[in-house]
């Protein structure tokens, strides 16, 4: 192993407090420092001259010396105002340091104790002593205002329901003293009253204007009530109801107080009270009790020649016990039986739409097997020894009538149809409606519709049954379309065009048409009309000489010759 190396520490070191680094490397020696020290690096503190003696096995060598001078840094000083450091233009204020000499301020470089500014910025001083150490003071900012504050206008009369509405004072950089107390330039009130705030800066202060606020308490969330479960069989409708007599608006887009539902579905109501303020929604969902699957039957004989014209009914429907059944023959006749076998006796001949409705014993929803167009579940009865009634009835319309959801159409018996003192009973899907004894039935929904004639003597004749299928409306209206000229003269010679999906459209000038020539100005509109039975009309379009285009120009003259009028066009040529 060599001797250590002898180290140069550099030096002399001149500087301003703190601390100089000495380091007498050869790194797992020993060493001896002049001051005492035994680390390999050491930081002195104060001046003087710094060697070190480094040893190792080898031997022991000394390093240069280091001539150290650390000069003092002085205090700190404190620079105060004399007064408001925010003021107008023309103002001042004086700026004094607690060091008595060698000050320089920052940014005028002025070296007195105390100086005065009347200008914007950031002010502080710096003390150098003898040895050219220097330390910094505190800052001071000064704000030289060039206007007063604004008085404000905080928007008069504020209404709204509920929350919070946001006031601004202005005025950046200005103090505020709002009339609740409150002191930053941007408040939110929550409570109804009279608001205004000061505003100062280094010109003076300003009030603003009164802010009448008034925040009404929105109204509690409606509640909701049903009429029975909302779990419910399809086909039956559930009246909801708000606790709310008026001010509700349905999710469905009505007013009243109760609406009747017949969907599964979620419902909602809001509730606006008497100061305009709408309350959160209330919901009630409603699901239907699962589909009960309609019931099967056949019929034995279904052709009846021989007295006694006696049909026998087989009942297929699965779970027999479950259900409760009504059975309806056709003749107007009706029986509540559950047996697996089922006859009938027939007094009359004709063709007989048999029909079968059960009704589920765990939940009461019922479904009925009815299709008088399936030869398989009617009853032909030609028996010699039976009562002929002698009547046919017949109703109007007649067939598959396809009609418009939310309207009705209205089925009608053929007044030559039946006799004089005749008794009527109506029946949907084979089952008869009570207390239908009249000519003709409004009818609303899908179903076979026919009625049950009762001559005086109370032979029953049932008619062929009227298919009805509503069905939802167009999704858009008809649009149109409009294309051609107008002249000076005002002469409109124009073409309109119905646009969507319709099969035949209907103008209020009573053409038919997709498209009509018109030469009148006026109010234009057309009716689109479906496949499905439902209409459609469009928006009305105005034609006016105005909304046409004008490509040519008109001049009536009169031939000096024939003393005839002369219409004259002018058309540019492109």
């Amino acid at each position: 192993m060599p001797l250590p190396i002898a180290t140069n520490l550099g030096g002399p070191f001149i500087q301003c407090g703190g601390n100089v680094s000495l380091n007498a490397s050869n790194a797992g020696a020993s060493y001896l420092w002049s001051n005492g020290d035994t680390s390999q690096i050491i930081n002195p503190t104060q001046s003087g001259n710094y060697y070190v003696d480094i040893t190792n096995q080898c031997g022991t060598v000394q390093s240069s010396t280091a001539t150290i001078t650390i000069n003092p840094v002085p205090s700190s000083p404190t620079i105060t105002a004399n007064g408001p450091t925010n003021f107008c233009i023309g103002g001042s204020v004086i700026l004094s340091s607690s060091a008595t000499s060698n000050n320089t301020w920052s940014p005028n470089n002025d070296t007195t104790q105390a100086i005065t500014v009347n200008q914007s910025g950031f002010y502080y001083s710096v003390v150098t002593n003898a040895f050219g150490c220097s330390s910094s003071s505190n800052t001071i900012t000064v704000n030289v205002a060039n206007n007063p504050p604004t008085a404000t206008n905080l928007g008069g009369v504020l209404t709204q329901c509920g929350g919070s509405i946001t006031l601004d004072a202005a005025n950046a950089g200005a103090s505020y003293l709002w009339s609740n107390g409150d002191t930053l330039q941007i408040v939110n009130i929550t409570q109804s009253g009279s608001y205004y705030v000061a505003i100062t800066n280094g010109c003076g202060t300003v009030q603003s204007d009164t802010a009448l606020v008034t925040i009404n308490p929105i109204p509690a969330a409606p509640t909701i009530t049903a009429n029975g479960p909302t779990s419910f069989c399809p086909g039956f409708a559930l009246t909801i109801s708000s606790n709310y007599n008026s001010g509700n608006l349905w999710s469905t887009g009505q007013n009243s107080n109760s609406i009747t539902v017949d969907a599964a579905s979620t419902f909602s109501v809001t509730y606006t009270d008497s100061l305009g303020c709408t309350s959160s929604p209330a919901s009630i969902s409603t699901s239907f009790i699962t589909n009960v699957a309609p019931p099967l039957f056949s019929i034995v004989n279904n052709n009846i020649t021989s007295s006694p014209a006696i049909a026998t009914f087989n009942n297929n429907t699965p779970n027999l016990s479950q259900y409760n059944f009504l059975w309806n023959f056709g003749d107007g006749s009706s029986a509540n039986d559950n047996n697996v076998s089922v006859t009938h006796t027939y007094n009359t001949n004709g063709v007989f739409h048999v029909g079968l409705t059960l009704t589920d014993t765990s939940n009461g929803c019922s479904s009925t097997n009815y299709n008088p167009n399936n030869p398989q579940q009617s009853v032909i009865c030609n028996v010699s020894s039976n009562n002929n009634c002698g009547f046919t009835p017949l109703i109007s319309p007649s067939g598959v009538i396809n009609a418009c959801i939310g309207g009705n159409v209205t089925i009608s018996i053929n007044s030559s149809s039946y006799p004089v003192g005749a008794t009527f009973q109506w029946n949907k899907n084979g089952v008869a409606l009570g207390g239908e004894n009249f000519t003709s039935y409004n009818a609303n929904s899908n179903g076979f519709y026919s009625v049950t004639v009762f001559d005086t003597s109370g032979c029953p004749v049932q008619s062929s049954p009227t298919q009805l299928i509503f069905n939802l409306p167009a999704a858009q209206s008809p649009t149109i379309t409009q294309s051609g000229q107008v002249g000076n003269c005002g002469i409109i010679n124009a073409t309109l065009t119905a646009n969507g999906n319709f099969g035949s459209y209907i103008w209020n000038t009573g053409q038919v048409g997709n498209s009509i020539s018109i030469t009148d100005a006026g109010i234009y509109t057309v009716v689109g009309q479906g496949a499905t039975g439902c209409d459609a009309s469009s928006a009305p379009l105005s034609i006016s000489s105005s909304s046409l285009t004008t490509p040519e120009i008109c001049m009536i003259t009169v031939d000096s010759i024939t003393n005839q009028s002369i219409i004259v066009w002018e058309k540019d040529v492109t």
